[in-house]
Order: C-alpha cells, then structure tokens, then sequence
C-alpha cells in the first residue's frame, strides 16, 4: 500500500516521550484511594476525570467522597499529584527524532 502524503503523525506522551520519575507517588496515591494500584488509579482517571472539565482540587475532593477516604487526606493528594507533574522528563532521544 502506498501513501501519497503523511498528514498526521500522532505520539503518545507518557512512557513514549516523556517519563515520570516519581512512580511512589503514584502508588501512594492509589493505595490511599483504595486502589489496586497506580494503573488501576489511572485507568479511574481516565474514564472519570480526563475527559471532563474539572480541576485537580475538585476531582481529588470527589474521589474521595467517592471511595469512603478521609477528607483531610486531599491535600497529601494534591502535594503528591504536584510532586508527579513536576517530576516529568523528556527522553533524552526525544528531540533528535522529532526532528
């Protein structure tokens, strides 16, 4: 099959070009939340929360409730999720083949 012209060019973005060194966090959280574990936590997320338009703040009080978890505990998830997204890093291969 040939292709005339590529038009799109579509990458994932976590574990394809960018890692996350802060793992931990993912499974404190899960565990907290009453999670089996980090992917059972984000697989949660990405039925329940990526697809609406909701913050982090509001999503966490909501789990929570949800999941029968002390409310005092959101703001250790929020210093935890925090962490995460300032814990993220290019792989070093990244730029030279995207370009």
């Amino acid at each position: 099959m040939m292709f005339d012209k590529i038009k799109v060019v579509v990458f994932d973005l976590w574990n394809t070009l960018v890692y996350d060194s802060s793992k931990a966090n993912h499974e404190e959280i899960a565990k907290t939340l009453n999670f089996a574990d980090a992917n059972d936590f984000w697989k949660f997320c990405d039925q329940n929360w990526f697809p609406f338009d909701i913050d982090e703040v509001e999503f966490f009080s909501k789990v929570s409730a949800d999941r029968g978890v002390n409310g005092g505990a959101e703001k250790r998830f929020l210093e935890l999720f925090r962490e995460c997204r300032n814990n993220f890093y290019l792989f070093e291969d990244v730029i030279r083949n995207l370009k």
